[in-house]
């Protein structure tokens, strides 16, 4: 992210953070914030909601393809990172 304005890199921050929270499944003795992390997170993703901060809107300003991103999410959690770079490397 040399180069780029702080505001992109807040942006990447919260993208990661609703991804982490959301593939980061919570386990039987976690404390009850965890859980609801996990809930809001997976909504969220699943929201089409393109208001700032929004997870479609995060996607947009980071050219990150917000469907395989919730594609990802879904079947490969542990691979999203890797597999995202690579399909933006590969766009362009």
């Amino acid at each position: 992210m040399d180069g780029e304005l702080p505001e992109v890199g807040l942006v990447a921050a919260v993208l990661q953070t609703g991804i982490r929270d959301a593939v980061r499944r919570p386990k039987e003795n976690d404390k009850p914030d965890r859980f609801r992390r996990h809930a809001e997170s997976l909504e969220w993703i699943a929201s089409d909601d393109t208001r700032p901060l929004g997870f479609r809107w995060c996607c947009d300003v980071l050219d990150v393809d917000h469907d395989l991103a919730r594609q990802l999410v879904r079947t490969r959690p542990a691979t999203v990172w890797r597999k995202l770079a690579h399909a933006k490397s590969k766009r362009g």
